[in-house]
């Protein structure tokens, strides 16, 4: 476990940041920065993430994590220390995929890294936060993605971010590894989940409420990785680093379709599982991943679906859908 280093910690109201911000806190020294903006700013228009699914500053820093509002994107980062060991950038700015917003994107998803890595390069290592969804669709729904698979994302209905800015993200982040000689990992991320704030929870909400959960070209398979082997993984992670970046997909041992985790949940609390189906041109038809890379770098996941997920569905009132998570 790391410990006794002090860590930056960027983008740490979103839904994976916060977790691996409040694991690393109990043995170091952990600064978390966003823009922690209102709901009512200005600097919100033509973003498409909703305020409550952003985690409170107030909670933040009861977890003992030292809060620093930033806008990285500014190239304004003065008022975050230099003396970090450690860096994981999970900040990303999800604007509407659409030409007038690319400016935005740009600026917040390639400018922003670029600030950060040069403020933060006498740090040990970085870890960037990518995305799966990087990869060119496959046309079989099954296909593993692995990293020399082609790259290129693709436009989904439920995408927010633009594809395009990601790539970029990717490739300021290596480049300023080289620049900066900061040993950096691009870990790309694949589906999450073990929060209520995640993956298979966000579904299981929607059922609640009644509504229909939208499978795109198919059952949607996905390669899922719990929240706490993230954490645990942080270490071998950020160990393989290096210059030229390390580039590996982050993804776990467990193989399950967004159709089957809802029918499980369905079943264990007594509601009812609707999907609306889509064919959409050009979008992905699942998420599986290659994760041999993943392995020689952490070993095998210590969390699994078949054993953890029954516990976690018993964690919600079917009956009472305004609550989200017991």
């Amino acid at each position: 476990m790391i410990s006794g280093e002090k860590i930056l910690v960027t983008g740490v109201t979103g839904g994976v940041a916060r977790p691996i911000a409040e694991y690393l806190a109990q043995n170091n020294e952990v600064w978390g920065a966003a823009r922690f903006l209102a709901a009512d700013d200005p600097a919100r228009e033509g973003r498409e993430i909703r305020i409550t699914e952003l985690t409170p500053r107030e909670e933040i820093e009861a977890a003992g994590i030292t809060t620093c509002a930033v806008d990285l994107g500014s190239g304004h980062l003065s008022a975050l220390p230099e003396d970090f060991t450690y860096v994981i950038h999970g900040a990303f700015a999800r604007v509407p995929n659409r030409p007038d917003q690319f400016a935005l994107a740009y600026r917040a998803n390639a400018d922003g890294p670029g600030f950060l890595w040069q403020h933060c390069r006498k740090a040990k290592a970085a870890l960037l936060i990518s995305a799966g969804t990087i990869y060119a669709p496959n046309p079989d729904t099954w296909h593993r993605y692995s990293e020399s698979d082609a790259l290129g994302g693709a436009k989904a209905h439920w995408s927010p971010a633009s594809p395009v800015s990601k790539l970029i993200t990717e490739a300021v982040a290596g480049s300023c590894a080289r620049m900066f000689g900061l040993p950096t990992t691009i870990a790309r991320l694949f589906m999450p989940w073990g929060t209520p704030r995640l993956g298979p929870s966000l579904d299981i909400e929607r059922m609640k409420h009644g509504e229909a959960n939208i499978l795109v070209n198919g059952p949607q398979p996905q390669t899922l990785i719990h929240v706490d082997d993230i954490c645990d993984q942080l270490e071998a992670m950020l160990g393989e680093a290096g210059v030229p970046a390390l580039v590996t997909n982050w993804a776990g041992d467990d193989e399950v379709s967004s159709r089957e985790w809802c029918e499980i949940a369905a079943e264990r609390l007594g509601i009812e599982a609707r999907f609306e189906e889509m064919d959409v041109l050009g979008a992905h038809g699942g998420f599986l991943a290659d994760p041999t890379k993943r392995r020689s770098i952490t070993g095998p996941c210590k969390v699994r679906f078949a054993e953890a997920y029954g516990p976690m569905i018993d964690g919600y009132h079917a009956d009472e859908p305004g609550e989200t998570y017991r």
